[in-house]
């Protein structure tokens, strides 16, 4: 099966519906060579694929993102903003049964 963006045929929520065949980095907004990045890793990643929660990075902000401090901080931003757009139209508790925790700082 051919997949549209790598892994799946499901837009990214964060980015939205790339025009085919196009990698743009998330941080740079650059059309470059890019690495699919599952923002809800680990268990989550076929989570992810099926629910838009990926983003296109380029691999040096990719290496950024899991290999130093501030990149894992904006690791949950990322997850928070995701959480966002998922909930425009799911519920929170379809949130909660797929990703189990909420990343949302908004409602503190």
């Amino acid at each position: 099966m051919k997949y549209k963006y790598r892994y799946t045929n499901t837009p990214s929520l964060l980015q939205g519906d790339i025009p085919d065949g196009e990698e743009i980095c998330y941080i740079h907004e650059q059309r470059m060579h890019c690495d699919f990045h599952h923002i809800m890793n680990a268990s989550g990643k076929a989570r992810s694929e099926r629910f838009g929660c990926w983003i296109w990075l380029s691999p040096e902000a990719h290496r950024w993102l899991h290999d130093t401090p501030a990149g894992v901080r904006y690791q949950q931003e990322l997850k928070a903003k995701c959480q966002i757009e998922f909930e425009k139209n799911h519920s929170r508790e379809e949130w909660m049964e797929l990703f189990h925790k909420n990343y949302r700082k908004d409602e503190e």
